[in-house]
């Protein structure tokens, strides 16, 4: 019995990410889980189901790819031993761009009189007996752009698949669905609102940046790229979005960025937080940082330009 296997791939710029495929590019992966009804020859058991997991994670205007998620027990002996190995225990895979972390994978046993049981995702010695399935969700890739500026359509689509629920499309994703499917209108509003309640409950910038400090500093000149949706004004990084200026080289673009910070569920039991950097005018996220309690910002982009503009 082998844990999860399959994760779900990284978004890309422009599509949503892979089901049931680690990377986007590449040679197959070292492990796979073959069909169904090949698995249930080539070993003794009974599969309920296997399909792309979905849920909370990877949200993004494109979304991450979902990991696999699937339900099988013994069959035709009393019971069975394996190795869990499934990974994204602690940290999710990352978003980029204000797309959102990854969900990491979880596995239990559902015993006889249905309760679920957790495994650990590096265990040895797992015993599973008949009458009692062993479940599993392997990680998802992370989001790319803020969930609040993905297609209606596209985040309709994925709640009739059962990807997502109502409450994400409607609290990630600011939907608002009527009876004859998305409320255009509506769902304008609500987005609007969310941004709003961002801006309202972050954390102050570390150094906030006004337009006419920015413009003495000397924001004038060439653009380049700094990050995605990021971009370099002469000595100042602007978010493209909005045109706020964010900070004046060498500092980090993060600093002008008002932080709203999450403290997710976690089941290995090791603290992590995800830390938003919101553009200071539209409340748009701009990054989803997730990172260890007690760690700094776990993600840097300093281009040599940059920290030759000072």
């Amino acid at each position: 019995m082998d844990g999860t296997t399959t994760g779900g791939s990284p978004r890309a710029l422009g599509r949503d990410g892979i089901d049931l495929l680690d990377h986007q590019v590449g040679s197959q992966g070292s492990v796979e889980l073959v069909d169904v009804e090949v698995f249930e020859d080539w070993y003794p058991v009974l599969i309920a189901g296997k399909w792309p997991g979905g849920g909370s994670g990877a949200e993004g205007q494109f979304r991450g790819g979902g990991g696999m998620h699937m339900i099988f027990r013994p069959h035709g002996i009393d019971r069975m031993y394996g190795v869990t190995m499934a990974k994204k225990e602690h940290l999710p895979n990352s978003g980029m761009a204000g797309g959102r972390p990854g969900s990491g994978s979880e596995l239990w046993i559902v015993r006889g009189d249905g309760t679920r049981n957790p495994v650990d995702n590096h265990a040895m010695g797992v015993e599973l007996c008949a009458g009692e399935w062993f479940e599993f969700k392997a990680s998802s890739g992370g989001g790319y752009g803020d969930p609040l500026t993905r297609d209606p359509q596209a985040v309709l689509a994925d709640l009739e698949l059962s990807r997502i629920t109502p409450e994400i499309a409607c609290e990630t994703y600011g939907v608002v669905l009527g009876s004859d499917g998305v409320d255009e209108e509506a769902t304008r509003d609500r987005r609007r609102q969310i941004n709003a309640e961002r801006l309202a409950r972050a954390e102050p910038p570390l150094r906030a940046l006004s337009e006419a400090d920015a413009v003495a500093a000397g924001m004038v000149g060439d653009t380049n790229t700094i990050y995605p949706g990021i971009i370099q004004v002469g000595r100042v990084a602007v978010s493209q979005a909005s045109g706020a200026p964010l900070a004046i080289a060498p500092h980090h673009w993060t600093d002008g960025c008002p932080i709203l910070r999450e403290r997710p569920a976690n089941r290995s039991g090791i603290d992590v937080i995800y830390d938003m950097y919101l553009d200071p005018r539209t409340g748009l996220a701009l990054e989803v940082d997730a990172r260890l309690d007690g760690e700094g910002r776990s993600f840097t982009t300093l281009p040599r330009r940059w920290m030759e503009a000072c």
